[in-house]
């Protein structure tokens, strides 16, 4: 994690090809709130400057799942740093 990083992101994963939810919080705090706040369900709290993952819940599929999902909206430009 980068120590200026300003933004955070939570991905969590909706099997069935449903939409999978995108959030993006101004601090690590009120990201990791929200991650709390999603039970029962796959999901990752990404640092938004480098990626990094901070926090992940559910199997290796589902948070592979949700990496990918999050890495190829990053690529066609959403969620940059």
């Amino acid at each position: 994690m980068a120590p200026g990083d300003k933004s955070f992101h939570t991905v969590n994963y909706q099997p069935n090809n449903q939409v999978n939810g995108y959030r993006t919080f101004p601090s690590r705090e009120t990201g990791m709130a929200h991650f709390n706040e999603l039970v029962d369900q796959p999901k990752l709290l990404i640092s938004g400057e480098t990626g990094d993952v901070i926090a992940s819940s559910g199997t290796t599929e589902e948070v592979d799942e949700c990496l990918g999902n999050f890495f190829t909206a990053r690529y066609n430009g959403k969620y940059f740093g």
